[in-house]
């Protein structure tokens, strides 16, 4: 069950590509918190709607969000259902789903719905607030290797060590996570990184040296074959089909639900 804070329904936008993700390119030189940075980043990218469970560590980044005038907070219960939720909604609109989840067990929790994101070729995007710089990798509490766990099962994990480069993650995340084959994306942000003081700088493009997909992901790199070449598809089709045209054609029993990341 999810809890929707009452607000002004943000206007609809396009779907995030490269074409389209840097129309909010200007620069505040006015100070702010890192957390206010990422919901200025967030409302950039024309983002609808953040799931999430507001914990200890996710009050600074659930208050900016529930003041953004752009920006849905959607409270959940568990974090797996935050992570579920964003899926679902990215797959009923088209769009990037975000949530949101707190430093060690909320973060570990939402593995399920990364995973299940990773296998249906839904794009998502999870910012996972950790512990502080200093805490990072000492057994503290509550310290979890994020990007460890999350290495085989998303598509890409960055780990934010400036609060002034919390836009131009932001924009290569939500890039990998919608170009090619869709997927989740993994964005670590410290706690304080948050409470540190920077400005927003939005970039201009999205530079990502090795990583160039097309809008339309593999079909560029393994284009279908024509109709008359002998290894295409149709061709092997129509053979099997002379074939079976002699004789009886077996009983199949399958079971296969039908799954998003098929059209892969």
């Amino acid at each position: 069950m999810a809890i929707l804070h009452t607000k002004a329904p943000a206007p609809r936008g396009v779907r995030t590509t490269p074409a389209n993700i840097a129309r909010d390119d200007g620069a505040s030189t006015a100070p702010m918190s890192g957390a206010l940075a990422l919901v200025r980043s967030l409302e950039a990218l024309r983002v609808e709607a953040v799931f999430g469970v507001p914990t200890r560590d996710l009050l600074s980044v659930w208050t900016q969000l529930v003041c953004s005038p752009a920006v849905r907070a959607v409270r959940a219960r568990h974090e797996q259902g935050s992570g579920h939720a964003a899926a679902g909604y990215a797959t009923a609109t088209g769009r990037t789903g975000v949530f949101v989840a707190g430093a060690g067990a909320s973060t570990t929790n939402s593995i399920t719905a990364l995973a299940d994101a990773n296998m249906d070729s839904v794009p998502v995007v999870a910012i996972a607030v950790q512990v502080g710089h200093d805490d990072i990798g000492r057994d503290s509490s509550r310290d979890v290797d994020v990007i460890g766990i999350t290495r085989s099962i998303t598509k890409h994990s960055f780990l934010v060590t400036d609060a002034g480069n919390l836009p131009r993650i932001l924009a290569e995340a939500f890039h990998i996570a919608a170009t090619g084959r869709p997927g989740p994306v993994v964005v670590a942000v410290p706690s304080d990184v948050l409470s540190d003081t920077t400005t927003f700088d939005w970039p201009a493009e999205v530079d990502l040296p090795g990583y160039d997909y097309p809008h339309d992901g593999f079909r560029r790199f393994y284009p279908a074959r024509r109709s008359g070449d002998p290894r295409s598809k149709r061709a092997r089709t129509v053979r099997r089909g002379a074939v079976w045209s002699e004789r009886q054609p077996p009983v199949r029993c399958v079971n296969s639900p039908t799954s998003p990341a098929s059209r892969w």
